[in-house]
């Protein structure tokens, strides 16, 4: 690890209280430092249902910083970027409220629970937990040729047409994503993230 690594990583509490509840730049900085170093965020065994959500909320937040959305995305200059949960919301709120505390060039972050059949036109960030991935093929329709970006944790979540998709592997979690799905939007995702993506088709 470079020192650079070593003196960013120094600010970063851990994951496992909410004593220690790590505030959303230096979660952010997790996510980043590890895409910068090429490595995954390592996931313990035995991790528990709130610390794994709590690093996936991480990615959002992180990810959205490698997204670039058309100008007519947004109402206004100011018009918040908005994470859209179609389904149970298995993020702590807490966590979210952090969330909300931050904002990406100049926008500020907003979370919404919707379910499957809401209006979903000013989502940016569409993102289906497992068990609700049944509703993809309809959401996929209604959103096509938008420039919401879907994500989800469900095996054969990209491959079946899903932006990016959540794995473990080897006790890490890791992403891939699908290339076809993400050209076909009319948002941009950064080539730095898609180089340490796992590429996979339809």
């Amino acid at each position: 690890m470079t020192a650079a690594a070593r003196s960013r990583g120094k600010w970063i509490c851990g994951w496992r209280s909410r004593a220690q509840c790590m505030t959303m730049p230096a979660c952010a900085a997790l996510i980043l430092c590890s895409a910068l170093l090429g490595a995954s965020l390592p996931v313990q065994a035995q991790i528990s249902r709130t610390e794994e959500y709590r690093l996936k909320l991480a990615f959002l937040y992180s990810f959205a910083k490698f997204v670039e959305w058309p100008a007519d995305a947004f109402p206004g200059p100011r018009a918040p970027l908005t994470i859209c949960i179609v389904g149970r919301d298995p993020f702590d709120n807490d966590l979210e409220q952090q969330v909300a505390e931050r904002s990406i060039n100049g926008r500020p972050y907003t979370t919404r629970t919707l379910r499957a059949n809401d209006d979903l036109s000013g989502c940016h960030i569409i993102f289906l937990p497992a068990g609700s991935d049944t509703s993809l093929p309809a959401i996929l329709k209604r959103v096509g040729g938008s420039s919401a970006i879907t994500v989800g944790e469900s095996a054969s979540f990209a491959r079946r047409g899903g932006m990016v998709n959540f794995v473990v592997e080897d006790s890490r979690l890791r992403f891939e994503v699908n290339l076809e799905a993400s050209q076909r939007a009319r948002s941009r995702i950064s080539s730095r993230l898609l180089s340490l993506a796992r590429i996979v088709r339809e």
